[in-house]
């Protein structure tokens, strides 16, 4: 619940917190600690988007411009 508060009065991410949690508290490598935070923040974040896309928050063709400049933004950083 600390966790929680912490996150939503300073507005950044819970994995800023979790991670560490979890290192200090379970003595968890770095390495396991970091799958269930992209496994919370992944769930969390196509729940909101489903919701705002469901709502008509969303303006597709601005998100279909972003999404295609960064394919195509890391396809070109990877060659």
């Amino acid at each position: 619940m600390g966790v929680g508060l912490a996150a939503g009065f300073f507005g950044i991410g819970g994995g800023f917190l979790i991670v560490p949690a979890l290192i200090v508290a379970t003595a968890m490598l770095f390495a396991y600690a970091v799958g269930p935070s992209l496994v919370i923040v992944t769930t969390l974040g196509l729940t909101t988007a489903s919701s705002y896309a469901l709502s008509g928050y969303v303006d597709w063709p601005l998100t279909i411009f972003l999404i295609l400049s960064g394919v195509g933004g890391a396809a070109g950083a990877s060659c």
